[in-house]
């Protein structure tokens, strides 16, 4: 991995922190892997809007699908990523933008028909068709994707990362343990998701009362681990001992507890933004399959 430092510096860097400070906000990242893999990924699909029907594919899941890769690079690339080193707020962040924005918005994008149709002829025939018509990777898909499983696996998952002794510290400090970090909050932050938004054309199995119901363990799980952190009698995580702070005064439990405040902001937010849409669904379906009364 690379690093572009820009030319210019912070105005509000404090008189000790100004020089780290510095270093770190105008600090991005340049992974080609990274990089590699977004563009790919935007050109299949633009590749493919080119021989979809369009009528069948509206126009504001192209710009959901584009902002949802934006989100992605920006969390891994821009400064948030260096400052969730020297900061648990914004290490936080970081976590909940593959959680809770690029996931969901990855798959309201519905990119599966478009990039499938963008990938070259022999893509699709040697490597999508097989695993679309293997019966052991469909049993695999509504396995993981089954409720209780994919909300399980998130559930654990993100507690562990944050509550197993040393699994925090060793992802900050070795590059492959981020990198896998980073990775399964992506992966199971969609795995989550495919119950409620579905993988189109492959809609969600569930109807809209379940689909709010779904929410609750995850909004139960991050209280309780934001109430565990924000209650330990000293930080959890060594590894924002052993470095500088950019932001004076965010350290120690402040820092840990504007985490937490994170957290439960982010969680909030997007799990009661996700209730009212289905709720207003719910709604405009009762009105079109309930017959008017006729006074």
């Amino acid at each position: 991995m690379h690093t572009v430092t820009l030319p210019w510096p912070l105005p509000f860097a404090g008189p000790l922190h100004g020089e780290v400070a510095n270093s770190v906000w105008t600090t991005w990242s340049v992974d080609p892997a990274i990089l590699i893999a977004a563009a790919l990924a935007g050109v299949l699909y633009a590749r493919g809007l080119t021989r979809l029907n369009l009528r069948r594919h509206a126009w504001w899941r192209t710009v959901v699908f584009y902002v949802a890769l934006v989100v992605v690079v920006l969390a891994i690339e821009s400064p948030v990523d260096p400052l969730g080193e020297h900061h648990f707020t914004f290490h936080m962040v970081q976590h909940e933008l593959f959680l809770l924005i690029a996931a969901p918005l990855l798959l309201v994008g519905a990119p599966l028909t478009p990039m499938l149709l963008g990938a070259p002829r022999w893509v699709r025939r040697l490597v999508a068709r097989p695993i679309a018509r293997s019966a052991t990777v469909r049993s695999l898909y509504r396995a993981l994707t089954w409720p209780v499983a994919s909300n399980a696996l998130l559930i654990t998952v993100f507690i562990a990362w944050h509550v197993m002794p040393g699994w925090y510290d060793a992802a900050l400090r070795t590059e492959s343990l981020h990198q896998l970090q980073h990775l399964s909050f992506l992966v199971l932050g969609l795995l989550y998701w495919v119950p409620v938004i579905g993988l189109l054309p492959v809609r969600s199995r569930m109807n809209y009362v379940q689909m709010l119901l779904y929410q609750g363990p995850m909004v139960a799980a991050r209280i309780a681990l934001g109430m565990f952190l924000a209650t330990r009698p000293e930080p959890s995580y060594e590894v924002y001992a052993d470095v500088e702070a950019v932001v004076s005064g965010l350290t120690g439990m402040t820092d840990q507890g504007f985490g937490v405040a994170v957290m439960w902001m982010f969680g909030v937010i997007v799990h009661l933004a996700v209730a009212i849409a289905i709720f207003a669904a719910l709604t405009q379906h009762w009105e079109q399959v309930t017959p008017e009364v006729e006074g």
